[in-house]
């Protein structure tokens, strides 16, 4: 009895050390989430949820507690490969795509069902992007070629080969990624010379619509462009050297094709461009071993904030209140969400000054529908509850997380007799209550 005690404790502080909420012993670290194959992820439009994507499936999260809220499951053939390798959510909010080895699948991201399945005659998908207004989706094909689908209708829009060039064969497609406005592709790889065996890097930019071919002004990868697709970050090459190796890290004005920062320097293996903030003041950087990720202002490329923890990419939610990784350390592998610090100077949580309070509720008395308008001083758990005058429940209108800021929702009272209730909002450990009066 007591071995099966002991064993039992043993599991529970297990379980215990697992949770997303628990492990937070990093500087600014909000959670950390264990995790097993993770090739990529993104954030809502509205900094709410995250997709993170790998295997046969993805994982939806909610950003407030690291806790997953759904499974999206690619459909059920086992006679093909399908590791997703990429994953993107739309800015509209509607769409969360994916691609695998043999396919892109699109859902939809209010109710998680898959709308469409964009099959390419098994020469797989690596790489997707999709621009802010949401009219296509581009994605990398196999190792050479580029495919644009309308986003809604799954129609095919353009396609070319973009790899090898004559004389060269064996191509690996290492990279893509399209701006915001969705006029530039770049893309990056390798190929083998045919006549020397010997494998060159290969740069190209492309204009996401037609498919042009633009003219490339560097050579390097890891490529990020900012928010609003004005400027590029990478690491830049030297082509001419022997063997290829990162030499600098470079910004560029896409506008006007000006270089805005070139920083020099001797040993790059761990040092590349990750994010921009939102307002593209700052850039955020991969260190030391991948022991850093390293704020940067821009302008005077100051060290302005630090992170530690064992990185591999990161992404800044839209919202610019996180930085979300993945990583690990000697106890494994996670996905971990960082409070943002740009300047260091913590991110203003409630710049509107919000409280939380039940605002407006019209019409009152009512007899069909009540708007109830509220705000939150912070994202938090709600509960928006109607009672009786004994403090009987009659409906929840709503339980779940809640961002911060103004809200609306709407009771309809055509289920409940004449006579006077409260409208009873809780949140962050407190309840505010108003009287209504219905009407028949």
């Amino acid at each position: 009895m007591k071995k099966m005690f002991l064993t039992l404790t043993a599991v529970i502080g297990l379980l215990l050390s697992l949770d997303a909420t628990s492990q937070t012993k990093y500087k600014d670290m909000v959670w950390l989430t264990p995790t097993n194959d993770v090739n990529a992820f993104c954030f809502s439009p509205d900094s709410k949820y995250i997709a993170s994507a790998g295997g046969y499936y993805i994982d939806i999260l909610e950003v407030a507690t690291g806790s997953i809220v759904k499974k999206l499951w690619l459909e059920n053939d086992h006679t093909k490969q399908k590791d997703i390798t990429d994953v993107k959510w739309s800015k509209d909010g509607r769409y969360i795509v994916c691609a695998a080895n043999n396919k892109v699948t699109i859902f939809d991201a209010a109710t998680y069902d898959t709308l469409n399945i964009l099959e390419d005659n098994n020469e797989g998908a690596f790489f997707i992007g999709i621009p802010d207004d949401c009219t296509f989706l581009v994605a990398a094909i196999r190792q050479s070629s580029l495919k644009i689908w309308d986003l809604k209708t799954g129609k095919v829009l353009a396609k070319k080969n973009v790899w090898p060039p004559t004389g060269y064969t064996a191509p690996e497609m290492k990279e893509m990624k399209i701006s915001s406005t969705g006029n530039m592709i770049v893309v990056n790889g390798w190929f083998v010379r045919n006549d020397l065996k010997e494998t060159i890097k290969y740069d190209s930019v492309y204009n996401a619509k037609s498919l042009e071919t633009l003219p490339l002004l560097f050579h390097g990868r890891n490529y990020v462009f900012s928010n609003s697709g004005k400027y590029l970050a990478l690491l830049s090459y030297d082509l001419n050297a022997p063997t290829s190796k990162a030499t600098g890290f470079i910004i560029n004005d896409i506008g006007t094709g000006q270089m805005v920062k070139n920083i020099s320097f001797q040993n790059n293996a761990n040092f590349a461009p990750l994010d921009f903030s939102i307002d593209e003041k700052y850039l955020i950087t991969l260190k030391n071993n991948r022991n850093n990720l390293v704020i940067y202002k821009i302008q005077s490329w100051d060290s302005v904030y630090s992170y530690s923890w064992e990185f591999l990419k990161s992404i800044v939610s839209p919202n610019g209140n996180f930085i979300l990784a993945d990583g690990g350390d000697t106890t494994g592998h996670y996905l971990a969400l960082f409070k943002a610090n740009w300047d260091n100077t913590p991110v203003n949580e409630n710049p509107d000054n919000y409280k939380t309070e039940i605002l407006n509720y019209y019409p009152n008395p009512v007899n069909s529908n009540i708007q109830i308008e509220y705000s939150l001083e912070s994202n938090s758990n709600l509960k928006i509850s109607i009672s009786n005058l004994n403090g009987e429940m009659v409906e929840t209108l709503f339980t779940g997380y809640e961002t911060q800021g103004k809200h609306i929702i709407e009771w309809n009272t055509s289920l409940v007799s004449a006579g006077a209730y409260f409208i009873n909002l809780t949140a962050a450990g407190k309840t505010i209550s108003k009287n209504i009066i219905v009407t028949k």
